[in-house]
């Protein structure tokens, strides 16, 4: 497995279930830390999405705060532009686990732009998941799911521009390490494993196609554009699912 990340210059380790880094073997490209936290936001009206949701919370190049938010249970992701660092996420997630509070911080209410929102496939009869909005596709995601042994082998395809049957030739395509201009991420494992909830998991990274290029933000009156190298934005959503769903598999849900 040493060489599956070939032709991806960014490295997310999947080992630490409420923080994770994005690093970029890239001269002078910073990390770039999230937080992952499980969050439950009931209204009145019981069949509301994004209820019971996962969140992803961080910064990209592009977008100073940004948030992911995946509803597994309705099948939806939203992509978010936030107003300030969610550091209610970053306590549900990690701040909680890791201090002796005894009280419940407050935190400032943030407001929330919807950059983007889309739909995922997922079903128990289904090899591989589609994120049909954003044009990508999960080889796989079934097995990876269902077996420790398959995490290695995820695979998450750009898919502009092919018709269904293109798009299945390509998501059943045999595994192979070398590099190929559609995959965007995929799934590796580093070292000898370690034992988690049980079983045995090997070290698990999320090997990322970086993005460069320029971007302004559309929300700054006369915003020149910047340059920009690291993680797309939109590359946030398959990896916030892909999170949520590893993390969440279990009893409660299942495909």
């Amino acid at each position: 497995m040493k060489d599956s990340c070939n032709g991806f210059n960014m490295r997310v380790s999947m080992n630490s279930e409420y923080r994770f880094k994005i690093r970029s073997v890239t001269p002078d490209v910073r990390s770039r830390e999230f937080f992952y936290a499980s969050r439950l936001e009931p209204v009145v009206q019981g069949n509301e999405t994004f209820q019971y949701f996962h969140r992803i919370s961080g910064s990209t190049p592009q977008t100073k705060h940004i948030a992911v938010d995946v509803d597994i249970q309705n099948k939806a992701w939203r992509l978010l532009r936030l107003n300030g660092t969610d550091n209610q996420n970053e306590w549900l997630g990690y701040g909680s686990r890791h201090t002796n509070v005894t009280r419940l911080p407050k935190f400032f209410t943030l407001s929330a732009h919807i950059v983007q929102k889309g739909t995922m496939s997922l079903h128990k009869h289904q090899k591989h998941m589609h994120i049909p909005e954003l044009n990508m596709s999960a080889s796989n995601m079934k097995d990876f799911l269902h077996s420790v042994n398959q995490e290695p082998f995820l695979r998450i395809y750009d898919t502009r521009g092919l018709n269904d049957d293109q798009v299945t030739s390509l998501l059943d395509k045999k595994w192979s390490s070398k590099s190929d201009p559609r995959v965007i991420m995929r799934t590796a494992a580093f070292g000898h494993g370690r034992k988690t909830l049980g079983y045995s998991r090997r070290s698990l990274y999320m090997c990322v196609r970086e993005h460069e290029g320029y971007s302004s933000d559309r929300f700054a009156e006369h915003a020149a554009p910047r340059h920009v190298v690291g993680i797309d934005d939109r590359n946030l959503v398959p990896l916030a699912i892909v999170w949520a769903l590893r993390a969440d598999k279990g009893d409660r849900f299942e495909i």
